[in-house]
């Protein structure tokens, strides 16, 4: 080795030493700052992204929960309106007391398969 590369390679360790003295002096600068070093605070970053993905994902169950409870007080609406027209057109052939009878079993009926229904959905 010459003269010339040993001062060269002198020079690269010194660069590379002074390089590596501000690094650890912006470490020290960040972790005061921040009171977390780099990997303390990507891991805490980390952790509030899995939170936050855990939340959208319990968010968009809760959506699709609704609108399944919506759509089944849709179909409810939409066969109570039938019962209705069906009671009217056969109310007419019944006594007061039948008809509140006949609509008492018919709302009993809904309400069991509403609970039965809402009964499947929890296993």
């Amino acid at each position: 080795m010459s003269s010339e590369e040993l001062k060269a390679a002198v020079a690269r360790a010194e660069k590379a030493e002074k390089e590596l003295e501000t690094m650890k002096k912006q470490n020290e600068q960040f972790e005061q700052y921040y009171g977390l070093s780099r990997e303390e605070l990507v891991s805490k970053l980390k952790q509030i992204r899995e939170l936050v993905q855990n939340d959208m994902q319990k968010m968009q169950d809760q959506e699709a929960e609704i609108k399944r409870q919506k759509e089944m007080m849709q179909h409810i609406r939409t066969q109570l309106q039938e019962v209705k027209k069906e009671l009217l057109v056969s109310g007419a052939r019944l006594t007061p007391q039948q008809f509140r009878d006949a609509l008492k079993n018919y709302l009993q009926d809904i309400r069991a398969q509403i609970v039965a229904e809402q009964q499947q959905t929890k296993k």
